[in-house]
């Protein structure tokens, strides 16, 4: 059995930690930012908190032969599982067992033929999430990617989620998090009308790496599952309500550059149902305004 960890030895570090996050990462826990490096810092303290009080276990943070044990049990159970984890690739988390899901308000259908699905829709959460992963677990999506640069798959892309429309049968639901503005350079009028949004954000660096991770992890789970990935949409053009849903940032700096990596044709006047077609300030139809 290794050492008793706990964070308030500055010096616990060592291979039984990279063990101990290791764990963790394959349960789907956030150990921080370097993954598995063997240091238990904050971060991976905080995964343990979360560990504990999901197993109902003394949340203090130190790791006993009590938490070895449950930790062990958990992971025997998600091999068990007859869904295999999703998490193949670093800074990936997949959540899809580890929740009660769909979120309650959410309609859905499980699962679904992997057949119908076409490709994906962006979107924004307007609102900043507290950095954990299990704040993600009422996500109305598939994927969430947070400002910290986390990809977490809070649904299984087969799973039917109620997340944008009518676009919801046929694409992956993906929330960036943060409250974006319509127009980039406009003024803070063209974002959501969010009180809880905390403020006007942009992509952050992290994100963008993030996107870049999330952009190979779709490419293989459409190969994987013998999908053309064939259309990469945004939610405003299935809901009028959704105008600056996921906004022009994310619209050009990652839905553009996804469909011209695909080299799949983009049609900004197609709409289903309410929705908006793409404005020509996010790249779309000259003339369509925001």
């Amino acid at each position: 059995m290794p050492d008793l960890i706990k964070l308030t030895d500055p010096l616990t570090t060592g291979p039984h930690v990279r063990r101990l996050q290791s764990d963790l990462l394959a349960l789907g826990y956030d150990v921080g930012r370097y993954g598995a490096d063997g240091w238990y810092g904050r971060a991976t303290a905080a995964a343990v908190v979360e560990l504990q009080q999901r197993l109902r276990l003394t949340a203090d943070g130190i790791v006993g032969s009590q938490t070895w044990a449950a930790l062990d049990a958990a992971l025997l159970g998600r091999e068990s599982s007859p869904r295999p984890s999703l998490a193949t690739s670093p800074g990936i988390l997949d959540r899809t067992v580890l929740h009660p899901h769909p979120p309650l308000y959410s309609a859905r259908r499980s699962p679904r033929d992997p057949a119908t699905i076409r490709g994906v829709t962006l979107h924004q959460t307007a609102c900043d999430l507290a950095n954990r992963p299990s704040r993600w677990d009422t996500l109305n999506a598939h994927i969430g990617v947070t400002r910290e640069g986390t990809v977490i798959v809070v649904n299984d892309p087969v799973d039917f989620i109620w997340h944008a429309q009518g676009l919801s049968h046929d694409t992956i639901g993906i929330e960036f998090e943060g409250n974006f503005r319509g127009v980039d350079g406009g003024d803070d009028s063209t974002a959501w009308n969010n009180p809880s949004g905390g403020g006007i954000h942009r992509l952050t660096a992290e994100q963008i790496a993030a996107a870049e991770r999330l952009f190979r992890w779709l490419q293989r789970w459409f190969r994987e599952h013998g999908v053309d990935w064939q259309v990469v949409r945004a939610h405003r053009q299935s809901s009028s309500s959704r105008r600056a849903d996921p906004g022009e940032e994310i619209w050009s700096r990652i839905g553009l550059l996804w469909i011209r990596r695909l080299g799949i044709p983009q049609d900004p006047s197609w709409v289903t149902g309410s929705g908006r077609p793409i404005p020509e300030d996010w790249g779309g139809a000259p003339g369509v305004s925001y």
